[in-house]
């Protein structure tokens, strides 16, 4: 972009720029190559989540007729901005199809850009420019070139944005009539302003954000487990009325779900599920749902402490500490597994072992008053009264009730 901006803007000729260029490419280089070593390579395999991304299972002609289509929806997204959403999920998108009128909008938009770029390069015109700098800056984000993080997002669209921008001050400067230049700016700014405004309010919080979107974004595996979570997180287990407590986990646990309806094989809402159940005291369903997310996922530290809490609450002391040990061998920095694992060996009357457990979690997590308070319980079983009584101020005074 910046040689090219120097070729319309300073006639500079492109055999000037080969230094400068070169010179703008040894800090591209370098942290590419910093990329490469910290990673294990520019990409490093860190291939998307077909969640994130449906495009990688697409193949490569798919990618690329799919890439024109999000392109035109880039343009249509700038024309438009209305509706707007956060995100762009497994089943958000479809992939492109000539039946598809978004499909069209891309070839066409495609096609124009590139007829813009060909027919005023010779004579440096500024929308011949416009045009190379919106494909230049949108390409990295249509998922041809690398594959992203996202098939789509709105904010991907920023840098691109200049171009729409000079578009319209050069629609505003070819009207010849001031008044009606002036009325024209004033109902675009009103316009985009207007809606920039009215969208403002929506990302309050994370919550505001989710269920403000939803309706827009109903067929998104992701929106839905998203907003589950913050009804039972935000809302579910900050409320003291226990009636509400529970029609809001209930209303979480629809959210989830319908994301496991759209996308079946889709874990994290699994996971929710499983601790919705053990958050309104059904720990046996709780306990066949956790099972079921850590067959498809052993690796789920998360999962193995929960699924551990539920075994603790139907007293199955022995299955839940095998769990603990499991997430603690996955994660040895999983606070809340080292805590609950030293307190349900202080439980069964294995104080040393509680201890070994406790007094790491405590060096994770050294204001947890809890931990402190075990500890001192185990040191009291074992007759270290002095150590005990040390543990037990340091409890209080962190706030131990």
């Amino acid at each position: 972009i910046i040689p090219l901006s120097l070729v319309f803007f300073r006639n500079a000729q492109w055999k000037t720029l080969i230094k400068p260029a070169i010179s703008l490419l040894i800090p591209v280089g370098v942290y590419l190559s910093f990329r490469a070593v910290i990673l294990g390579g520019i990409t490093a395999s860190l291939t998307p989540s077909s969640i994130d991304n449906p495009m990688v299972n697409y193949t490569f002609l798919e990618r690329w007729f799919t890439g024109i289509k999000l392109l035109g929806l880039y343009v249509k997204k700038l024309f438009t901005p209305n509706p707007l959403a956060y995100e762009y999920a497994f089943n958000t998108l479809e992939k492109a199809s000539l039946s598809d009128h978004d499909t069209w909008i891309g070839i066409i938009a495609t096609l124009a850009l590139i007829y813009f770029l060909i027919k005023g390069f010779k004579s440096r015109k500024w929308w011949a420019f416009a045009s190379a700098y919106f494909l230049i800056t949108i390409a990295l984000y249509t998922n041809t070139l690398i594959l992203i993080g996202a098939m789509f997002a709105e904010r991907f669209v920023f840098f691109a944005s200049l171009a729409w921008a000079m578009a319209i001050g050069g629609f505003l400067i070819n009207i010849k009539t001031k008044h009606f230049q002036l009325a024209s700016l004033v109902a675009i700014v009103l316009l985009y302003g207007g809606l920039s405004y009215a969208r403002n309010p929506v990302w309050e919080s994370s919550y505001s954000l989710y269920a403000a979107d939803i309706n827009a974004l109903d067929n998104s595996c992701k929106a839905h487990y998203n907003l589950g979570l913050e009804i039972m997180k935000e809302q579910a287990m900050k409320t003291q009325n226990t009636q509400e407590r529970k029609r809001l986990l209930n209303r979480a646990m629809k959210e989830f779900e319908k994301s496991l309806r759209i996308k079946p094989g889709y874990n994290l809402p699994k996971g929710q599920i499983a601790l919705v159940h053990y958050r309104l005291g059904n720990y046996s369903e709780a306990i066949e749902r956790y099972q079921e997310v850590l067959d498809r996922n052993p690796n789920d530290d998360s999962g193995w402490n929960n699924l551990a809490g539920a075994l603790v609450a139907t007293n199955q002391y022995e299955g839940a500490l095998e769990c603990y040990k499991k997430a603690i061998a996955i994660n040895p920095y999983y606070t809340d597994a080292l805590g609950n694992c030293g307190a349900v060996n202080g439980m069964l009357g294995r104080h040393e072992e509680a201890i070994k457990y406790l007094e790491r979690a405590v060096e994770m997590a050294p204001n947890n008053a809890s931990y402190y308070q075990y500890l001192g319980l185990s040191h009291k079983a074992l007759g270290n009264t002095a150590t005990a009584n040390n543990y037990f101020v340091k409890a209080k005074q962190l706030g131990f009730q």
